[in-house]
């Protein structure tokens, strides 16, 4: 069963086995937060660490060595701080998996340094990112029932069945149905990725002429690439064409841009606004990815919560500081992967200009050394230089 079958699925394996967290994914007004939400949340992290607990001798070992048991230590919202906390790296030395032949599939988030996390999913996960983000995007009504024309910055996962993003990006391609779908990257002999410059701008001439909504979902790096290759002024896209980046420039950093000089150039070659230009930040082993508001300031939805917090202390740090980004969320039943420490640097910015009423967050640096480098930087390591 793949991601659009299971998109139709009525009744998810775990919908009464954990009806909290099921009663927190069906919230609408995703980013309204009051005391009865923020209640839902606490029921539903305490009922997925229950389930790993039990499940996972592995984690229960690593609980236990911390002195945690959550029936005697999670019994108010407060008390998630006291969550034992899993360093994303962690998962590249140690089998996590709770559920042991249930995978749907295996993805692996690598570094520069060969070191894979695998990450398994089974349906019920899968289905629970699937919710979670369509959300997110029916909240920015960037969900469609018009056909439109897909150009997808990464290889076909069909033909690259482990990489996360290739999966991912797929992913996003279905809030709108396909008209056709281009993928930009081509393999090579000895497991290289190549990007097709001259046959996405050759779509793109297409599309501009017919006048059809197109929407480009992949790196940030690869989309500048074929923006800056464009000829000026002769490619002006359809009104309900968008971009959507994840990824950040990890692997090409010499070549990065500023967000907003990202969005000019792209406005300049194709015509796009700045609000159809898109970011999304996220990891595989987090089951939410972050969908930039109107404004370009990320948001945590209802059913996750973020952290800016000192590295060292793992203590949180007030507005405006720097740290490092904990994030916490009921998504996985496969990996107790419900409160993790990232090697990404970031700070909480408080109130947005959006509408969005949950406080904005802001990411500084994508984990930047080799063994934090993640699924973006090995696809980038595959392209030819």
């Amino acid at each position: 069963m793949n991601v659009r079958e299971l998109a139709h699925v009525d009744e998810p394996p775990f919908l009464k086995k954990h009806s909290a967290t099921w009663s927190l994914l069906r919230l609408r007004s995703i980013y309204e937060v009051d005391h009865s939400r923020r209640e839902l949340f606490f029921a539903a992290m305490r009922e997925n660490t229950l389930w790993h607990f039990d499940q996972n001798p592995t984690y229960r070992r690593y609980c236990e060595s911390l002195n945690f048991k959550p029936e005697r230590d999670l019994n108010a919202p407060e008390d998630l701080e006291r969550l034992p906390t899993l360093w994303v790296d962690l998962l590249k030395e140690v089998d996590l998996t709770t559920l042991h032949g249930e995978a749907l599939m295996v993805v692996s988030s690598s570094g520069t340094s060969g070191r894979k996390t695998k990450i398994t999913l089974d349906a019920e996960t899968v289905i629970r990112m699937w919710v979670m983000g369509r959300t997110c995007f029916e909240e920015e009504d960037l969900v469609s029932n018009e056909s439109v024309d897909y150009i997808l910055f990464a290889p076909d996962p069909t033909h690259s069945s482990s990489l996360g993003n290739a999966h991912f990006f797929s992913s996003l391609a279905e809030f709108a149905p396909a008209r056709s779908t281009l993928y930009a990257l081509s393999p090579k002999h000895g497991g290289e990725l190549q990007l097709e410059v001259k046959k996405v701008i050759e779509r793109l001439k297409e599309f501009s002429t017919s006048g059809k909504s197109v929407r480009l979902i992949g790196l940030p790096v690869l989309i500048a690439e074929v923006a800056q290759s464009s000829p000026r002024e002769t490619i002006r896209l359809g009104s309900g064409s968008l971009v959507l980046t994840g990824g950040g420039w990890k692997g090409r950093v010499d070549q990065s841009l500023p967000k907003d000089t990202f969005r000019r150039i792209l406005k300049e070659a194709w015509g796009l606004p700045p609000e159809r230009i898109r970011d999304l930040y996220g990891m595989t082993e987090h089951a939410v990815h972050y969908l930039e508001c109107r404004d370009h300031r990320f948001h945590p939805p209802v059913f996750s919560q973020i952290r800016i917090v000192d590295p060292l202390t793992h203590q949180p740090l007030p507005e405006g500081a720097v740290g490092v980004l904990h994030l916490m969320n009921p998504g996985f039943t496969t990996m107790p992967l419900g409160s993790i420490l990232t090697a990404d640097v970031g700070r909480m910015i408080g109130t947005c200009t959006c509408e969005r009423r949950t406080p904005a967050f802001e990411v500084l640096g994508r984990g930047g050394n080799a063994p934090h480098a993640g699924c973006a930087a090995t696809t980038l390591g595959r392209l030819n230089a």
